[in-house]
Order: structure tokens, then sequence, then C-alpha cells
């Protein structure tokens, strides 16, 4: 099968790093790229910059091995999205996410973070919105926690594209992505913010890592149950509406989320099949 653009770029940049080749590095990245890490909260500017930070992370790090590519998302030439499992001279099982927007071939924005493992991280208190980017956010949380549809759509550009890093898929146009977000909701019900972790803004970006709280049916009770659930976004923003978002969970992952609602499925027919033959005892019972 032939390889694609995404996924020649993607070998020759992970050989290179696996290879300490710093040469070949400098070459992928442009000029005035700029490398946003989630793990550190720091927005590095200018090749020359990254270079430097990737240098003193191999130096500390290395070897860096892939494992396991879990997740890879391309969509034309120039966007690039790996979930990814490598081993490092200190962890054997180390789950990064990685973003890649190209220009001309070579990285112009790189964003980063951390799946596993992980320290525990301290939830952030922004207080009031002080800039257009944290102003932004409240608005976007708020007309998502309401389910308020007319105001999401004001949110975003009627041509945004959305992509689900974890989830392997590509949504583009408001009018689908709408969609997905009721049919979300239908299955799930409406998702709470229940925390900040790590909130990154910049002209136009957003770079949030956090939990947001579901309530689902465990299939053996009556009440709902919270289940809270990790995740990063990243928004790309023009003239002060959603152009580029990229989402993506870190705990639970997605197989251990899906095995959880396959029980749940699980527990749900049997409850109804209880159900079903009590009623029919019960019918015969009474000689009906």
């Amino acid at each position: 099968m032939q390889e694609t653009a995404g996924e020649m770029f993607y070998y020759r940049l992970s050989s290179a790093i696996e290879a300490q080749d710093l040469a070949t590095l400098e070459t992928l990245y442009h000029p005035d790229a700029t490398l946003i890490s989630l793990t550190t909260g720091q927005i590095i500017q200018g090749r020359a910059a990254i270079m430097a930070t990737i240098k003193q992370t191999l130096s500390v790090t290395s070897p860096i091995k892939p494992i396991a590519i879990e997740s890879f998302v391309e969509l034309s030439d120039d966007i690039i999205c790996v979930e990814a499992t490598l081993s490092t001279r200190f962890t054997q099982n180390r789950q990064t996410y990685d973003i890649y927007l190209l220009q001309a071939g070579v990285i112009r924005n790189h964003f980063s973070g951390m799946i596993s493992p992980r320290q525990p991280a301290t939830p952030l208190h922004l207080g009031a919105p002080a800039t257009p980017e944290q102003q932004f956010h409240r608005r976007y949380w708020t007309a998502r926690q309401a389910q308020n549809l007319a105001q999401l759509r004001t949110l975003y550009h009627p041509n945004a594209i959305s992509i689900s890093v974890s989830g392997g898929s590509v949504t583009q146009g408001y009018d689908t992505i709408e969609n997905n977000f009721q049919h979300e909701t239908r299955e799930l019900g409406p998702s709470r913010l229940k925390a900040l972790t790590r909130f990154i803004e910049d002209s136009d970006l957003i770079c949030t890592e956090g939990t947001f709280t579901i309530d689902i049916d465990p299939g053996m009770s009556l009440t709902r149950v919270p289940l809270d659930l990790q995740f990063y976004n990243i928004f790309l923003l023009r003239a002060g509406v959603i152009r580029l978002a990229f989402s993506g969970l870190i705990s639970p992952r997605p197989a251990e989320l899906k095995e959880a609602f396959k029980l749940i499925a699980e527990r749900r027919r049997k409850a109804l099949g209880m159900t079903w033959d009590a009623f029919i005892t019960s019918r015969r019972r009474w000689g009906l």
C-alpha cells in the first residue's frame, strides 16, 4: 500500500528524532515556526529556539523510539495529527499527542502534549475573563453546557474543520459539527466543564487541557452516574470564530471508554431481559 504524504513526512520526522539527527530535524521546521507545549505551558517562537529545546530534550531522554501509533489523522497536505506510544531512556510506554500544521512542506505550528504518564495537575483558577481568548472560551463552554445551538453557531466559521484526534475523524462544515454535537448529546447527555488544568492563549489561539463530566446510565440503576473525562482542545480562530478545532481524550482512552459503554449496553440488555421475564411470570401467576 502506498504511503501518504503525511505518513512519509511523519516517518522522516520520527526517524530523525530516533537518530538524534538535528540537521534533518532543522530542515523540517519553518524558520518562523511555533512550538506550543501543553505539557510545560510554553510557547516557543522560531526555528532556532525550537531546535535548542529539541536538542536539550534529546540529550536527557534519548533514545526516543516509536512503539505504536494509536491514531493518525491527516488532512490535505498541511495537517498531521498523531497519538503515539514511545519509549525513552526513562519511560517504556510514553503516550503523546502531536499536531503539526505545515506550510510549504515544513512545520509552521507544532502542538504537543502528554497523555501518559502524567503528574497530578492542579485545577486553574482563571477568574473573570480578561482577554478576548478567555472571553471566547467562556462563551463556548457556556453555550455547550446549555446545549445552546444558536449561540454555538455564532462561535464557529461556517466552513470550520473539527478533528477528533483520538477518534480519528475529520468533520468539515459547521452544520455537520452541529449534527455530531446533537448526536453526542443524545447518546451521552450534556457535558459540564469540571476543571481546566492548562490554558495557553495567544492571538486567535486557545489550547486547553482539563476535565469535563458526563452523566451516564450504568444500566442497573434508576439514577445516572457522573463520569469524568480528561481532554485536550485546541482552537485556532479567524475573525473571532473557530476555523480549526482539534480534540482528544487523555483519560479514559477511547478503547477503555468503548469497552465501558459495551459493558453498560450489556447490563441494559440483561436488565431488560429480567424485566420481561418478571412480566411474563406475573402474567402466568395470575392466569393471564
